[in-house]
């Protein structure tokens, strides 16, 4: 009798064993928080997203399509959370960069069900696994200036408690894991998101001003602008300072593009004046250093000219510009370092205007003395302008050696081949072609440079 009471108990706690085993104690992390409410008009873009893998399971992660970047796009598009986004242009755009860091999951399970094994499942065992996930949330204006940085984090946790017999309870938690796994990727990136709508509301008065001046720029009519009897059209432009390639703009420069149709938004500017600089941006209306206009120099229908200008409104809108004449004499003109605001080509175009135009009345009227000068000051000219060559030429091939080392160094061949490819079109290029340019000064002295020394031969026979 004993014997079979004893078997009938075995068998209904196996019984009960495996009616348990779905039923082991399961829970995700973490708790979702409350989607505040936007009530403001749509600010931002969303631009790129990234996500890098940290810890042993980046491998695993990479080969397998693991992450969280897709959850978290899908999060920011919920009808709760996408009013913030506008599908028009605005002017500022959200890019974020998630690190996710896990250990892999797959030593520690195998572990976990050879002791399962081992204790022939009749102790309860626990198993905890964490995905920290960082996110660096950057806001930017369209010339790339970074207005603000959001650094957010989240935890993602799995808990599980495997009840005897814990085969069959390790064996139901593993047939619902990918379940669970993706509830808690959609915690996850619920929670950043709403974490990222949180730090934008906090911080929308000072970005609405980011997006006043932004919709002037954009929505301004192009201004008539009249030179040497020609129309021109005028637009402005708050654009990000030059700075090294991957690095974050240090401030903005005050553009005005010059045009020789009235412009659309694919038109290509004939001349660029740079009016201004502001250092590194915190609000919209940050004061400006403008340039004694006199230096901003063109050269336009032969002539060389200088913008007077007027703004308006703490964002600067410009309300009227006019180009005026700067007279150049032939002392100025010959002069090294003259016209130090004039662009390279720009000032070569002004030399052959004044070559065809004033050089026959120069070499009638000037001196003996004013031609010995001038002579010696376009052979000064010409060395300099080798000199200077010489020196862009040197610029552009330490870009360009910069960028081999780089790609040969411990990044990916495709990244190498990207980044120096925008560096030599952005960095080198520009260096050669300002050494053409001052070669190409060197044959327009050399005509120049015969011409008054014949002068002066006939004048001494």
């Amino acid at each position: 009798m004993l014997a079979r009471n004893t078997g009938r108990i075995v068998v209904l706690l196996a019984l009960l064993c495996l009616a348990a085993a779905p039923g082991c104690i399961i829970s995700v992390g973490p708790d979702r928080e409350a989607i505040p409410a936007w009530t403001h008009p749509p600010m931002l873009q969303l631009g790129d997203v990234s996500e890098t893998f940290t810890g042993t399971w980046s491998t695993v992660a990479a080969e397998r399509g693991f992450g969280f970047k897709s959850g978290f796009v899908s999060a920011l598009s919920k009808p709760e959370l996408a009013p913030i986004f506008s599908g028009a242009p605005t002017g500022m755009t959200l890019h974020a960069a998630l690190t996710s860091d896990h250990e892999d999951d797959g030593v520690r399970l195998f572990g976990l069900g050879c002791l399962s094994i081992a204790t022939i499942g009749i102790i309860p065992l626990h198993y905890h696994a964490e995905w920290t996930i960082q996110c660096s949330a950057s806001l930017r204006l369209a010339d790339g200036t970074v207005v603000a940085t959001y650094p957010l984090q989240e935890r993602g946790t799995y808990s599980c408690w495997a009840m005897p017999l814990t085969m069959f309870s390790l064996l139901g938690a593993g047939i619902r894991g990918a379940d669970d796994g993706a509830e808690m990727n959609r915690r996850v990136t619920h929670n950043l998101a709403v974490k990222l709508v949180k730090a934008v509301e906090a911080d929308y008065p000072r970005l609405a001003s980011f997006g006043e001046a932004a919709a002037l720029a954009a929505g301004q009519q192009p201004l008539v602008v009249g030179i040497g009897g020609v129309t021109y059209w005028a637009r402005y432009e708050i654009a990000a300072a030059s700075s090294e390639p991957g690095a974050a703009p240090a401030g903005q420069r005050y553009l005005i593009h010059l045009y020789t149709s009235r412009p659309d938004k694919s038109s290509t500017p004939l001349r660029t004046l740079v009016l201004g600089e502001r250092n590194a941006v915190t609000k919209a209306d940050t004061t400006w250093t403008w340039y004694d206009p006199k230096t901003v120099l063109c050269c336009l229908e032969g002539r060389v000219w200088y913008p007077e200008f007027k703004t308006e409104g703490p964002y600067q809108r410009l309300a009227a510009i006019e180009l005026k004449e700067h007279r150049v004499t032939a002392a100025e003109l010959l002069r090294p370092d003259s016209l130090a605001g004039l662009p390279v080509a720009d000032w070569n175009d002004y030399l052959v205007s004044w070559k065809n135009r004033e050089l026959a009345a120069f070499l009638r009227d000037a001196t003996a003395a004013e031609l010995e000068d001038c002579s010696s000051q376009i052979e000064r000219l010409i060395l300099k302008a080798n000199e200077d060559a010489e020196r862009e030429k040197d610029a552009a091939q330490q870009l360009i050696k910069k960028g081999d080392e780089e790609q040969k160094g411990g990044k990916g061949e495709k990244e190498g081949k990207v980044e120096k490819e925008s560096r030599d079109t952005s960095g080198a290029e520009l260096h050669a072609q300002a050494a053409r340019a001052y070669l190409a000064r060197v044959e327009l002295l050399k005509p120049i440079l015969r011409a008054v020394k014949d002068e002066l031969a006939s004048r001494r026979r």
